[in-house]
Parts: C-alpha cells; sequence; structure tokens
C-alpha cells in the first residue's frame, strides 16, 4: 500500500515537470514580432557666430558752460576811497625809481663785466700776446747768433738747408742719448765753408759729429749779400738733441 502511495507520488512530479517543459518549449517556438528600426540623420551644425556688437549712438558733447572770470576786489586793503588815489600814485613813483635804480645799477656793472672789443688797451693786450707766440714759435726752430748781421732771410734760409740733411745717429736715439753742443763755422763771400769748429762738446761723439756732418752736407750755401762789407761771415750754432727731436737754435 505504501509502495503504491510513493509512485503514484513520483509519478505525478514527474508529469508535472513534463507538463512545465512543453509549456516552455511551445512558448519559444512561437514567432516573435519583429524589431523596427529608424535611422534619424544627425542635424548638421551650424558655425558659432561671434555675438553681435550692438552700435552705440554716437554720444553728442554738451557745450561747456563758459569760465567765468573771478573778479577780484580792486582794493585789498580797508583803505579809506578819499585815500587810495594818492596811494596808487606813490606806489607808481616807488616803482618807476626802483626801475631807475636797477638800470643804473646794470650800466655800471656793464662795462665792467663786457669790456669793449675796441678799446686800446684789449687790442694792446691781443697783439702783446700775439708777438709773444710769434717769438715762442721763432725760439723753437734753428736759429743762429751772428754778430752785426742782420739779413735775418738769408739765416734762416740756411739753417732751413742744414735741417733737411741733418740727422739724429739712430745709435744714440736707441740709446736714448741726448744733448747740445756749439759749433762755429765760418762762410766765405761766395758762400762756400771755410771753417768748422766745436765751442762746446755735447759729451757724446756721435752727436758732435753728426753735427759737424750736416754743415759739410749742407754746403755751398748762397753768397753772402752786397751789402756785407767783410769777406767772410762767422757764425755760431746751438745744436740741440732731444728724445723728441732735434734742432739747431
Amino acid at each position: 500500500m505504501k509502495k503504491a502511495l510513493i509512485y503514484s507520488c513520483i509519478f505525478h512530479i514527474l508529469l508535472f515537470i513534463f507538463m512545465l517543459l512543453l509549456q516552455d518549449y511551445f512558448k519559444s517556438q512561437q514567432p516573435s514580432e519583429p524589431v523596427s528600426i529608424i535611422i534619424v540623420p544627425i542635424a548638421p551644425q551650424m558655425p558659432k557666430m561671434p555675438p553681435s556688437v550692438k552700435a552705440l549712438p554716437p554720444k553728442t558733447l554738451e557745450k561747456l558752460p563758459p569760465i567765468r572770470e573771478s573778479k577780484q576786489p580792486k582794493y585789498l586793503s580797508a583803505i579809506p576811497k578819499g585815500n587810495q588815489g594818492q596811494k596808487e600814485d606813490k606806489q607808481k613813483e616807488t616803482a618807476s625809481t626802483g626801475n631807475l635804480k636797477t638800470e643804473k645799477h646794470f650800466t655800471e656793472l656793464t662795462p665792467k663785466q663786457s669790456p669793449n672789443i675796441f678799446d686800446k688797451d684789449v687790442i694792446a693786450r691781443l697783439s702783446r700776446k700775439s708777438k709773444e707766440k710769434q717769438e715762442l714759435e721763432t725760439s723753437r726752430g734753428l736759429s743762429f747768433s751772428a754778430k752785426e748781421f742782420n739779413d735775418w732771410g738769408y739765416l734762416e734760409r740756411l739753417k732751413e738747408k742744414i735741417e733737411r740733411v741733418w740727422q739724429y745717429p739712430p745709435q744714440a736715439a736707441q740709446r736714448g742719448i741726448y744733448g747740445d753742443l756749439y759749433l762755429r763755422f765760418t762762410i766765405d763771400k761766395k758762400g762756400k765753408l771755410v771753417s768748422v769748429e766745436l765751442l762746446r762738446t755735447s759729451g757724446y761723439r756721435m752727436l758732435d759729429d753728426a753735427a759737424i756732418k750736416a754743415l759739410k752736407d749742407a754746403e755751398p750755401f748762397w753768397p753772402l749779400p752786397d751789402d756785407w762789407q767783410k769777406n767772410t761771415l762767422t757764425i755760431t750754432g746751438h745744436f740741440i738733441y732731444t728724445l723728441h727731436g732735434f734742432y739747431l737754435r
């Protein structure tokens, strides 16, 4: 009896499971509804436009009111009306006298501060300075001392000719040797060098020999002037050597 009950329960359970499986099978066999897909086109993107600037209406310049001049009181001090005219007259007189004083003071100072260019003293000072400058320039060049001989044009040409051939010894310049010497030389009427005498040595044989050689190389000189009554002319020359140059004096 118990076994029949157990078998019947198992049978009903299996039947129930079978019925569920059949139900699921028939559901899967039913045709499914088609799925419709709608394609929507994308709208084209418009370029972003800058925000429009609103034109402002032109501003009309308003006319400014005219500036009113501030009227100052005619009389700042509390002076009675009867004395005002006298006060003004006194002020004008003091101002005029002050101006005259300043003009006189200016006229007194101006002659002292700005001297007249055409003054005799000024012209004399300027001429004196120019003469001193010329004397300094001539003393820097070559000059001779000759007694009783006043033809300076002849002496100037003579020293220029000697300076053209006179040379500073190269060895003395390299060794830094410098000095001065005195030479006495004589020229005859025709301009020929007659004699040369060393009055004072420079202390260096090469400097003395260079000066004597310059005199011998520069001859013949120009004939003596006709107004020179003597047959010869004796000249004493001062030959100076310095590291910055050399010149005959």
